[in-house]
């Protein structure tokens, strides 16, 4: 998973990466996460543009609700 993100970006703690991505590479990067996942990864995706969409992967019981997230 590693070395499959930080061929998008740029890892800026143990397990978070920044990348500035198109459209396309977004698309591009969403399937092939899912096909490297394990039972239990859980990879969330913050979407920082006028939509502020949170993609959760995985294992994952967390419901955003609240207006702010904070990062």
């Amino acid at each position: 998973m590693v070395k499959l993100f930080e061929s998008y970006g740029n890892r800026v703690q143990k397990s978070a990466f920044e990348a500035l991505l198109t459209l396309r590479q977004y698309n591009d990067l969403i399937p092939q996460i899912v096909h490297i996942m394990d039972e239990e990864d859980n990879v969330r995706l913050y979407r920082l543009n006028s939509s502020n969409e949170i993609v959760l992967l995985g294992k994952s019981d967390t419901i955003y609700e609240e207006e702010v997230i904070i990062i």
